[in-house]
């Protein structure tokens, strides 16, 4: 039996496991990216669309749908604009809709160094660790 997460937000740009990444920020269509058709076309095909409900906003605009809606989660995921000033907003924006004992947690951090700045600022800036794993990920337990 697959069980959904209890509640996960991933206010990110795209999901795509895709060599394509180059040609679809020179290819839009009617103002729309080809790479949020690969993220539906991927919830599709790993059988996870009836879990997830993709929101195409911005990061500022989801959080406040999810905040009007009353949404909170264990787990957020930051992973939309890598520049550190936006990673650090879109942190300190959705802890508010952790839950109590929640994570936030995102990648790059190996490879951006604007991602690194910015997890070690929320981390400082919120008075909790940071756990680096594999040398990309890391997290926040709020």
């Amino acid at each position: 039996i697959r069980r959904p997460p209890r509640s996960t937000l991933f206010p990110y740009t795209t999901l795509f496991r895709s060599n394509m990444m180059e040609s679809c920020f020179h290819n839009f269509e009617n103002g729309i990216s080809p790479l949020y058709d690969q993220f539906i076309i991927n919830l599709i095909t790993e059988k996870v669309d009836d879990m997830v409900v993709p929101i195409p906003n911005t990061s500022r605009n989801a959080h406040h749908i999810f905040q009007w809606k009353g949404i909170k989660a264990n787990l957020i995921y930051i992973d939309a604009s890598h520049a550190k000033k936006d990673v650090i907003e879109d942190g300190l924006m959705y802890k508010e809709l952790l839950l109590p004992g929640g994570f936030l947690f995102g990648d790059d951090y190996g490879c951006w160094e604007s991602v690194k700045e910015a997890a070690d600022y929320l981390a400082e800036t919120l008075k909790v660790p940071l756990e680096v794993h594999d040398k990309q990920f890391w997290s926040l337990g709020i």
